[in-house]
């Protein structure tokens, strides 16, 4: 059908619009956009309903997503709609009987490799009978006279698309619908899933899901897809051919696919789209039109036509047709009619046959009547004596008369009247078939064997020719009389009928003697004619073969011995459809004609067999034949005979040796079906050639040619370009196409049909045959292909089967894994890989990375696991939800760590842990891909929302990089006040700083601000220091002035223009801790990981990203809110004043882990990173105070009370003057400031507020009231003096202001006179006011409203109560300057909070009036928190326990409550840095994150002592927390790195393993398996933590006896070693096995013995250093020596390799070279060293090496123009000669082995 067509029929049936339709790959395909409901409704209803349109997308839009291929909702879904027009009256052959029912033929079991000898030598045998049988037998087919009956064509392909797809099928006429047949056919997993097929009276809708892609678009757009692998290609093809094989089972045929109905998946699936119409079998002739059928023209000679027939290889009724037209009758000429014997009298269908010796004319007249006719005209003469009559007996065969009157009921009257009688009289013409049969004299013609339409009358008073009451239906007759004329008993007389109407018996002697003299050919008759009788031959016509019964088809069986007799018996079991060929759909379709569709046993034979078998024996074959007595051999050499003379006389040609037609079938059903196989079978030929040969085919457009013209075209391609198919697939190809050794088509055979036999020995290709494994010399599938497809297979059978379908699928993996891994190639995995990654995607997500992950990475390797699992398992962490919890279990990070490598882990994972710890794992997300579409949307709706750029970083991604602090614009309104953007203005984008770091970002600019020399410098320009400050001058003092230009903002509107329901939504808050399941388990996680990392590598991912995520804690004004139930809290009631918010739920954990962290490596962590934290972030918000600064500060306060008690008193005293300068001062500033508002308004000041006055108060009673007097005063002062700005108070006393520096000291000079500042300018900064104009004033006036806001009567009572409790009222007199107003506010707040209502709520108001006179109530100076406690290093402990101390707050019920909130002791110091340690944390962490070069400064981190002798080897494992050391004292030992000490202490091993007997030389860890493998001239393999010996290779082997003495692991998943001897050959041992797999030699000639081993960056190129000097390049995958070379003077020493090709070289001749690892040329001479390198190890891209005289060396880069350091070792770091040295490159580290037996640490 046209495309056109198609459309138009949708719309007609279906009502889906042309708009929702795009053109498919096949004219009559069309990809449709359709509702899902309207599809449900379809298969539900049995009928359409109205389209249902898109509600958003117009139909243009439609039309142009559905052609740019771009995603609809979830809600509408793409189908494949494949449309068949078929013809409602023509009828054709049914489809195949399927083998078996529920037959699922890729599960079907393989031969053994006698079973399979035993299938080829059976089958070959058989197949070589059936040819020989065609070639050489006279033995007439009794099948072919048997009719298969006829079905429709929807009937055959409704019967299809039930077998291939068993989907419901509905019916549009009827609108009823038939369910899915699921219990009797199973849809194959590579064959496309179809939802259902609509069917009408002539069109066929198969609905069928949407794939884009097919393999013409993968070979002709994307080839390299298929050039990645071998396999890749090779597996494509397994797939076809497993459909190919159920689709034989099933009885359907695939039809000539091309590459466009073979789709792809991005996984390599194959689904295939069937050629359903190609299952349509028409019958050879259509016998409806007789005409064109009796009319068309012989296309064989009559030889050709006579030897067909008397083998019983042309039907009766076809030579009869064919000797008409030779004797020139024309058919429907009433004179010279086609015509054929009457065989029976119709008596019974099965009886009453004619006498075929006798004409019928002679039957009907009688032989005494035609004697008496002939003797009559013999005996009249005229008068010349002439005779008067010819004499005859039969005038003609076949009347005008007699024609009419058998053709009378569809003649009209005025032809009957002319021809048969001028009078219409009905009654004279005969009533039924019997009676016409009975009154003619005339032979029967072709219409009463073919054309039921004769027996019906077209007069009304002539009624329908009457059939024979054993007739149900002139169609029953026909079908009958035409099998009578057909069977046996006519066949076997028809050559005597034949002599009688064509042959010898027209004339002479025969003819008197059979009284069958014709008049027409013995009238001798002058007048030219065009009709009459013809003699055709002159000889006895040859008889047709008669049926021998012990000829047959069928292949006798051949008797065997007893013990093959055994073997055969257990084959049927087994063999199954595997032995299928085309040939034999002649065995399982003779018994079609009984009856179609009946189900068969797959071995189930022939239903017609000999009545008599018999058996050929083994050993008689060898002797002599043995035939059965009545066998009848002469009869046969008789008819040979006769036949032989009759062609040499009549013909005078001998009868052909290549016996036309022979190698057809005797029936063209079962030739159409066979020729429907092979056709299968070429086209996998042709789709195998057009996949490896596309680059030469896509000029041919082979998808839209016929499949001769395609075959063709595909073979002349092959013949031509045969060297460049693949040798892999030219087996194959050459059995399919039948293609010789170079390529060419055997000519010798017909293209139809297979030879019975192959060249290669082996019967016609099929699909079972080619999937059998030990035909692997066919097509080389490798071993694991059939694992891998039953385990994919059973995978993708589960598609859209239920709501669980992914976790079913998960299970079935993980169940099948295990075995299949371990079978896999590189190839394999390759193949695996993307189904796995799609369940990391589905909704079984979590299960799926839990229980896959694990051995799919280890089978991977480190490298490709990343590379193909890295993404999605991020992803799948980075989606968050409770599902995700045992993500973040510490066993599941630990495969992460050891399956991705510890850098790939802390690059891509820190962050999604540090984010779970925070609380924004707990929401839940179905999967990653949408949670990824949903935080996209969001972004939107932030960015819509605020109008404000800067603070997208923070919102959206709340630990993405960003760099605020290079920023220099001035605040605006518009910037602060989210919500509003000035109308055509257009915000700058500026970023936030709270993000987490990554290592990998290198060159993200962000990194800068946490340089610390960066924010050294930036605090230098970003401090403000009264003590230097000129009157008049002050730059960047806390926050700048706004620009002019202000928005149209009214006051009272600024002052509620926080927009609650557009702002930013921080994760759900649970109401029990119980419901962070991901939180919890993450910060457990964190903690172990802190444990596990070290110092170094903790504080620069872990403890830096948890201080930003801090921040993002209280990120937004609902974060800063109060929390449920804290509203009436904030009084002094609280043991620590201050007011518990929203935000302080997800810090909680933040916080704990900081506060472990620090308790895990000491104190300094604190004061170097969080204090240096706070004072940059709090220096940036005086520059800039945006959402994610002020969430930041307040984080910072919460951090300062959480971290403070864990600060011993030496070291809070040390600090105090930073603490206070750099944090407290400004953070009191910047709350008390009226220059701008804060982007979260009033909720933003009050929780800094609070938080500052939490922070305050812990310190101070930390100190006591002696040292908050000297340290806190001018802070609490500052605080204090807000309460003024808030209330527009001003000291009117003086009039001047005092200048205090920090330590509560006058500065020098006259004081400033403040007369002309304003009031609520005197606290913020002390430079001349600006001129204020009205948009400056109405932005500060939305900063006073929140001053005003927060700093209120209840504030005043939070924060003078318990300072008051703690410092007494003369020291509280003596700071405050406004003690007054604060103090008139406690007593308002109390008159507005009585007594009544506070005994009420949960906890007891402490009112100032209590504290104050009589005199007992008062606390002088000296009564302050401290008086009777000593605090004793993190101890509080009373004086005199006589006295009791008093309570600074009612919150307190005794001293260890107080000591528990103000000090808490580190339990455990013995990681706690100092000293060295402490040296080398401070200089790393104080690095740039860009700064990742090698800083050697020798600095002794630890010592580890064991060894007694010199240290060989030292190898450092992947995690740097452990390393192996060799040593020449016979051990191996394993050893722990961690921080302990101050770099003077000593560690030893943790383990020792002791079985050498000699020097260990190397070392080796296979980490896949978890083994050591050492040696001492003999290898062992050994369990490091099991503590057990595997296995002791002695290195005797095939090719060398010579010890060991170099090792090195291949990089993961293998599990190998390479072992070098000292006899120049390399060795592979199979660690799993414990064996020598591989012997390799490197040098022929004497090139000494190996010295060094390296594996280069692709995985598979050794190199390989010897003694001589020489260097050499292998391949281990061939074994084949890529290069060799002489490289140095001296012995080579060290090798080490770098990404990009390079191998780095060392010698004793005291040279340093880089070669290529391609072919060896010299790439540089490295210089520097100056003694022989005898140390080398890479460093990303630096080279660091160590030589003999304790020098280590730093060379900057591979190449001549690379920077050279070197350090000699000190006596006082390293003792001894260096011997061994090794890397730990994310800490930077050096493990250094001396002679001695030492081993040092160092950085």
């Amino acid at each position: 059908m046209e495309n056109d067509d198609v459309k138009q029929s949708l719309r007609k049936f279906l009502f889906i619009p042309e708009r929702y339709t795009k053109a498919a790959k096949n004219d009559n395909q069309i990809v449709a956009v359709v509702h899902r409901s309207w599809l449900s409704s379809l298969v539900q209803k049995g009928r359409p309903d109205i389209f249902k349109y898109h509600e958003k997308l117009t139909d243009y839009e439609v039309d142009l997503f559905l052609k740019l291929g771009e995603p609809f909702e979830s809600a509408w879904q793409l189908v494949l709609i494949t449309v068949l027009h078929l013809e409602p009256d023509e009828n054709v052959y049914p489809l195949p009987r399927p083998r078996q029912a529920n037959l699922v033929s890729w599960d079907a079991l393989n031969l053994t490799y006698s079973q399979l000898l035993h299938y080829i030598a059976d089958t070959n045998y058989k197949n070589s009978w059936k040819e020989a049988f065609k070639k050489y037998s006279c033995l007439p087919d009794t099948k072919s006279a048997q009719k298969v009956p006829l079905v429709s064509k929807r009937a055959v392909i409704l019967e299809a698309i039930k077998r291939l797809f068993s989907c419901p099928v509905i019916n549009l006429d009827t609108q009823e619908v038939f369910p899915a047949p699921k219990d009797r056919y199973n849809t194959h997993p590579n064959c496309l899933p179809a939802i259902c097929a609509v069917f009408t009276s002539d069109h066929i809708f198969l609905l069928q899901n949407y794939i884009p892609h097919s393999l013409f678009d993968c070979v002709t757009f994307s080839p390299a897809v298929l050039n990645l692998a071998r396999s890749r290609s090779l597996f494509l093809i397994y797939q076809i051919l497993q459909l190919l094989r159920d689709s034989y089972d099933k009885g359907v045929a695939l039809g000539g696919i091309s590459l466009n109905d073979v789709l792809i998946t991005p996984s390599l699936w194959v689904t295939v789209v069937p050629k359903l119409e190609e299952n349509l079998i028409y019958p050879k002739e259509m016998l409806s039109d007789q005409a064109v059928q009796c009319e068309k023209k012989p296309d064989a000679s009559l030889s050709k036509l006579l030897d067909l027939w008397v083998r019983g290889q042309l039907s009766n009724f076809d030579y009869l047709i064919a000797l008409n037209r030779l004797a020139g009758r024309r058919f429907g000429h009433p004179s010279h009619h086609f015509v054929l014997p009457w065989v029976t009298d119709f008596s019974s269908s099965h009886g009453g046959w004619r006498d075929l010796t006798k004409s019928k004319f002679r039957l009907n007249k009688g032989d005494r009547q035609l004697d008496l006719t002939f003797e009559t005209a013999s005996g009249l003469q005229n008068c010349d004596s002439s005779p008067l009559q010819i004499p005859h007996h039969v005038s003609d065969f076949l009347s005008e008369i007699t024609y009419f009157v058998y053709l009378a009921r569809r003649t009209p009257k005025s032809l009957l009247c002319k021809y048969v009688r001028p009078n219409w009289v009905p009654a004279e013409y005969p009533s039924s078939i019997q009676r016409m049969q009975e009154w003619t004299p005339d032979e029967c013609i072709p219409e009463f064997y073919t054309n039921p339409n004769v027996f019906k009358s077209i007069h009304e008073d002539l009624p329908d020719l009457e059939i024979p009451s054993w007739a149900t239906s002139p169609e029953h007759f026909i079908e009958k009389h035409r099998q009578a004329l057909e069977s046996v008993s006519v066949s076997e007389k028809l050559h005597h009928w034949i002599d009688l109407t064509f042959g010898y018996k027209l004339s002479g002697s025969a003819a008197i003697k059979s009284k069958n003299v014709c008049l027409y050919l013995v009238d001798n008759h002058t007048n030219i004619s065009g009709s009459g009788a013809v003699q055709l031959f002159t000889q006895p016509h040859p008889h047709r073969t008669t049926p021998n019964p012990y000829m047959d088809k069928i292949a006798p069986k051949i008797a065997f011995p007893s013990s093959k007799r055994r073997l055969e018996s257990t084959l049927p079991c087994i063999l199954s459809p595997a032995v299928s060929t085309p040939d034999k759909i002649e065995e399982s379709s003779e018994s079609q004609s009984d009856q179609v569709g009946e189900e068969s046993h797959p071995l189930e034979g022939p239903k017609t067999l000999p009545k008599i078998k018999y058996t050929v024996s083994a050993e008689d074959t060898v002797k002599a034949i043995h035939l059965p007595m009545d066998y009848g051999i002469v009869s046969s050499l008789q008819a040979v005979e006769n036949l032989s003379n009759f062609s040499l006389e009549v013909l005078h040609e001998m009868p052909r040796d290549d016996n036309y037609g022979q190698r057809q079938l005797s029936s063209h059903y079962k030739k159409a079906i066979a020729e429907s196989r092979v056709k299968e079978m070429q086209t996998l030929g042709c789709l195998i050639v057009e996949i490896y040969l596309s680059s030469k085919l896509r000029a041919a457009d082979l998808v839209h040619y016929d499949f001769a013209a395609r075959l063709e075209r595909c073979l002349k391609v092959v013949e031509k370009e045969w060297r460049d198919l693949p040798c892999a697939v030219k087996k194959v190809t050459s059995v399919l196409l039948e293609l010789d050794e170079s390529g060419r088509k055997i000519s010798s055979h017909s293209q139809d049909f297979y030879q019975p036999i192959s060249p290669m020995g082996l019967p016609p290709p099929s699909a079972h045959q080619l999937l059998q494994p030990l035909l692997s010399s066919v097509i080389p599938f490798p071993s694991y292909f059939e694992p891998l497809y039953k385990l994919l297979a059973e995978i993708h059978s589960l598609e859209s089967s239920s709501d669980e379908t992914s976790e079913l699928q998960v299970n079935i993996l993980n169940s099948g894994l295990p075995s299949l891994l371990p079978k896999m190639d590189e190839d394999g995995l390759d193949l695996l890989v993307p189904h796995v990654v799609r369940l990391l995607k589905s909704e079984s997500a979590t299960n799926a990375a839990w229980r896959l992950f694990d051995p799919l990475a280890k089978a991977l390797g480190p490298n490709r696991a990343a590379k193909e699992l890295l993404d999605p398992i991020s992803d799948l962490m980075d989606s968050g939800g409770a599902t995700r919890a045992k993500l973040y279990h510490r066993s599941f990070l630990l495969k992460l760590m050891v399956r991705f490598g510890l850098r790939a882990f802390i690059n891509n994972f820190i962050k999604s842990l540090v984010e779970a710890v925070g609380g924004y794992k707990d929401q839940q997300c179905k999967t990653p891909t949408l949670e990824a579409e949903r935080r996209k949307s969001d972004a939107l709706n932030v960015v819509e929302n605020f109008n404000l750029c800067d603070n997208e970083a923070g919102i959206l991604s709340p630990l993405d990089e960003d760099s605020s602090a290079d920023s220099d614009k001035v605040i605006t309104e518009q910037e602060i006040m989210p919500g509003k953007k000035e109308e055509g203005s257009d915000v700058e984008n500026e970023p936030e700083v709270f993000v987490l770091e990554n290592e990998g970002d290198e060159n993200d600019p962000a990194n800068s601000v946490t340089s610390p020399a960066v924010a050294l410098d930036l605090m230098a320009q970003l401090e403000i220091d009264m003590d230097q400050e000129p009157e008049g001058v002050a730059q960047n003092a806390d926050i700048e002035e706004p620009k002019a230009a202000t928005p149209n903002l009214e006051p009272e509107e600024a002052a509620t223009a926080t927009p609650v329901q557009t702002e930013w939504r921080p994760p759900r808050r649970p109401n029990t801790a119980t419901e962070f399941p991901v939180s919890e388990e993450s910060a457990e996680s964190l903690l172990w990981l802190a444990h596990r990392l070290g110092p170094v590598l903790t504080a620069r991912h872990l403890s830096r990203n948890l201080l930003r995520m801090l921040s993002l804690c209280y990120l937004g004004e609902s974060s800063l809110a109060p929390s449920k139930g804290q509203e009436s809290s904030e009084s002094c009631c609280q043991a620590i004043p201050g007011m518990k918010l929203v935000g302080d739920i997800n810090s909680t954990r933040v916080l704990s882990c900081l506060a472990e962290i620090a308790a895990i490596y000491g104190e300094q962590l604190v004061v170097v990173q969080y204090f240096g934290h706070m004072t940059e972030l709090i220096a940036l918000c005086k520059r800039k105070l945006t959402l994610n600064m002020e969430a930041g500060l307040i984080g910072c306060l919460c951090l300062m009370c959480s971290i403070v008690p864990y600060l011993s008193d030496a070291t809070l005293m040390e600090q105090i003057l930073d603490i206070l300068k750099n944090i407290l001062h400004p953070a009191v500033r910047l709350v008390a400031t009226s220059r701008a508002p804060f982007p979260s308004g009033i909720t933003a000041r009050r929780a800094l507020a609070y938080k500052l006055l939490e922070a305050l108060y812990l310190i101070a009673m930390r100190i006591g009231s002696d040292m908050t007097r000297l340290h806190l005063s001018v802070t609490l002062q500052r605080y204090f003096l807000a309460f003024d700005k808030a209330y527009d108070r001003i000291d009117a006393e003086s009039g001047f202001l005092e200048v205090r520096r920090d330590n509560g000291e006058l500065l020098k000079g006259s004081p400033l006179q403040i007369s002309q500042v304003m009031v609520y300018e005197s606290i913020d900064s002390f430079s001349p006011p600006a001129p204020i104009q009205e948009a400056a004033n109405e932005f500060r006036m939305k900063a006073l409203h929140e001053i005003k806001a927060v700093f209120n009567e209840k504030l005043a009572h939070c924060i003078y109560i318990p300072f008051y409790r703690l410092l007494g009222e003369t020291l509280m007199e003596k700071i405050l300057k406004n003690e007054s107003l604060v103090r008139d506010l406690c007593y308002q707040y109390e008159q507005m909070t009585p007594r009544l209502n506070q005994c009420q709520g949960a906890g007891s108001l402490v009112y100032l009036s209590d504290l104050l006179p009589p005199e007992e109530n008062l606390i002088g100076t000296s009564s302050s928190f401290g008086t009777n406690v000593s605090v004793i290093g993190n101890r509080i402990e009373l004086q005199r326990p006589d006295i009791p101390s008093t309570l600074p707050s009612p919150g307190f019920k005794n001293l260890d409550e107080v000591s528990n909130i103000i000090s808490k002791r580190m339990e455990n110091t013995s990681r706690h840095l100092r000293g060295n340690w402490l040296a080398y944390w401070d200089h790393e962490i104080g690095r740039s994150d860009k700064d990742n070069k090698f800083n050697f400064k020798q600095i002794k981190l630890q010592q580890f002592t064991g060894h007694s002798h010199s240290v060989r080897a030292l190898l450092v494992l992947d995690n740097e927390n452990s390393f192996i050391s060799g040593s020449r004292d016979k051990s191996v030992k394993l050893w722990s790195l961690r921080s302990q000490g101050d770099g003077t202490t000593a560690s030893t091993c943790r383990w020792s393993y002791n079985q050498h007997r000699k020097s260990v030389l190397a070392i080796a860890y296979v980490e896949p398996v978890g083994l050591v493998a050492s040696c001492d001239s003999v290898v062992h393999l050994w369990d490091p933590f099991m503590g057990a010996t595997v296995a002791v290779l002695d290195g005797a082997s095939r090719v060398s006896n010579a010890p060991v003495n170099v090792l090195h692991a291949m990089p993961a998943p293998s599990c190998s070693v390479l072992a070098a001897t000292t006899d120049a050959t390399l060795k592979v041992i199979d660690v799993r096995t414990a064996e020598y797999v591989i012997e390799m030699k490197v040098a022929n000639a004497a090139g000494g013995l190996i010295r060094c081993i390296s594996v280069c960056s692709n995985g598979h190129t050794i190199a390989v250093g010897q003694s001589s000097g020489h260097l050499s390049l292998l391949d281990i995958r061939t074994g084949m020596i890529l290069a060799s070379w002489k490289g140095h003077e001296g012995e080579v020493l060290q090798l080490a390799t770098f990404p990009g090709s390079t191998v780095v070289s060392s010698s004793l001749d005291q040279t340093v070279v880089a070669w290529s690892s391609e072919n060896g040329s010299l790439r540089c001479v490295l210089k520097g060293q100056t003694e022989p390198v005898h140390c080398l190890n890479a460093y990303n891209m630096e080279l660091i090496s160590g030589t003999t005289a304790n020098r280590i060396g730093v060379h900057t880069a591979v190449g001549e123009q690379a920077s050279f350091s070197s350090n000699r070792l000190r006596s006082d770091t390293f003792k001894g000669v260096l011997t061994a040295l090794a890397v730990l490159p994310l800490n930077r580290l050096l493990l250094l082995g001396s002679d001695a037996g030492h081993i040092s640490l160092l950085c």
